[in-house]
């Protein structure tokens, strides 16, 4: 059994939030929060810091834990082809931005297409976030002072 351990990037600047825009080989759209998998030996602070700078450009410092989501695909078939990826530790971050942009990107995620910036209070407009169940959270997210723990079953 492999649990993988994530870290994402919650990023607000001017009332929007940084998200990464992923296409799908069908063409479909959806939307994602910025970071990626912790490496060996790194605490999850790191890894957040890390895959900020290789998806967006951006250096960001740790403001602080906001949540922490458990996700477990029930999907058999799934499971099967991607086990590495099926049942996942996300720990997500309230970041904030130290400097500017660089143009280049590091690595994009996993069906990544480019990062946008977009309204806080238009998320419900999004065709689809993933994982599901974090878009209905974010707000809660951002401006509670609490760490918040739920698990998905997509």
């Amino acid at each position: 059994m492999s649990i993988r351990s994530v870290s994402k990037a919650i990023i607000i600047s001017n009332n929007n939030i940084l998200l990464n825009q992923c296409v799908r080989r069908d063409g479909s759209v959806y939307y994602a929060l910025p970071g990626g998998g912790q490496h060996q030996y790194e605490n999850m602070e790191k890894a957040v810091i890390r895959e900020v700078r290789e998806e967006t450009g951006y250096q960001v410092r740790v403001v602080r834990l906001a949540g922490v989501v458990e996700e477990i695909e029930p999907d058999e078939v799934m499971r099967s082809q991607f086990p590495e990826y099926t049942h996942r530790i996300m720990h997500l971050f309230i970041v904030e931005i130290v400097g500017q942009a660089t143009d280049e990107l590091l690595e994009k995620d996993f069906e990544m297409d480019k990062c946008i910036w977009f309204p806080i209070t238009e998320l419900d407009k999004l065709p689809e976030f993933v994982p599901h169940g974090i878009k209905e959270r974010l707000v809660d997210l951002i401006y509670s002072n609490s760490i918040t723990y739920w698990e998905t079953n997509e």
